[in-house]
């Protein structure tokens, strides 16, 4: 097991509250990027609608934004996902950071299946969360001193697609029955009726 030496670098997100906000004439409008979002990039199925917020933002702004296949971390909670291509673009708020990683050394889906699935990941982020403070966030020097047993690529690639399908398939089972249950009730009601 060695330290993560393949991450190239860590961007925090933006201070929402220190961005320059302009009349939506003046400006771009910027999706934030939100927990249900992140939910929705890590496969979970949200059977509600979702209204993320707006920033009405100078085009030339100095935010954080993020794009699809970056890997994202709330450092709130501890999970880590890959942006997906509907919420590529989206403004990242500072309890976020984005991660770049030596794509040689290793595979995108194996790193978040890695940090949101593995014994070893999982054991190291509860330690981190033991701290003496108050809020249980994660920084990003302690993601620097995670420890990780790296396989080969090949395997890392394999892991990583079976993570992903997984996902995919948790995720079609949630909207089969959300689905299933709204089917339902619209029969019940017209039969009530």
């Amino acid at each position: 097991m060695s330290a993560i030496k393949f991450i190239i670098s860590y961007h925090s997100g933006s201070l929402l509250n220190r961005l320059e906000t302009v009349d939506k004439v003046q400006g771009k409008a910027c999706q934030v990027y939100d927990q249900t979002m992140m939910n929705e990039d890590m496969g979970y199925y949200q059977s509600q609608s979702h209204q993320p917020t707006m920033l009405f933002l100078k085009e030339d702004n100095k935010a954080s934004y993020v794009y699809q296949n970056q890997i994202v971390v709330n450092m709130m909670n501890g999970e880590c996902t890959l942006i997906g291509l509907n919420h590529s673009g989206t403004l990242l708020p500072y309890n976020y950071t984005r991660i770049d990683i030596d794509l040689n050394e290793i595979d995108p889906e194996y790193f978040v299946y890695w940090f949101n699935e593995a014994p070893e990941a999982l054991a190291q982020l509860h330690q981190f969360k033991q701290g003496g403070s108050l809020v249980k966030k994660i920084t990003t020097k302690q993601l620097q001193q995670m420890q990780m047993t790296l396989p080969p690529i090949e395997k890392q690639r394999l892991i990583g697609k079976i993570a992903q399908k997984r996902r995919q398939l948790k995720y079609l089972k949630q909207k089969r029955e959300a689905l299933m249950d709204l089917y339902l009730k619209e029969t019940l009601l017209r039969e009530a009726h």
